[in-house]
C-alpha cells in the first residue's frame, strides 16, 4: 500500500509543512460558507476579506489587486467587475 499523501512543505513556493496556496484557502472559504446551504456571495467576500486580512503568505497579483481595495463583501462584485473592465486581458484569474 502507498504512502499516504502529507504535506511536507516545500515546492515552488518554498511553503511551510502544511501550508496552503491562496487558491486552496480560497476554496475553503467559499466551502465554509455554501456547507451551510446557503450561497451567499456577500458571506463568501467576507470570508475571503477575513482570509486576506490576517496577511497569508500567499496572494496572487490579480487577488491582491481585487481584494486590497474592498472594505466589504457586499463592495466584491463591483470591484472586481471594475478590476476587469480595467485589465480585461489580465483579470480573469481565479482569484480576481
Amino acid at each position: 500500500m502507498p504512502d499516504p499523501p502529507r504535506m511536507i512543505g516545500g515546492g515552488l513556493g518554498g511553503w511551510d509543512p502544511g501550508e496552503w496556496t491562496d487558491d486552496t484557502q480560497m476554496a475553503i472559504c467559499i466551502a465554509e460558507v455554501t456547507a451551510t446551504g446557503d450561497f451567499d456571495l456577500a458571506a463568501i467576500a467576507g470570508q475571503f476579506l477575513y482570509w486576506f486580512g490576517r496577511h497569508p503568505p500567499d496572494v496572487g497579483n490579480q487577488t491582491r489587486a481585487v481584494l486590497g481595495p474592498y472594505r466589504s463583501g457586499d463592495d466584491l462584485t463591483a470591484i472586481a467587475a471594475a478590476h476587469y473592465e480595467r485589465n480585461p486581458r489580465n483579470a480573469a484569474g481565479n482569484g480576481s
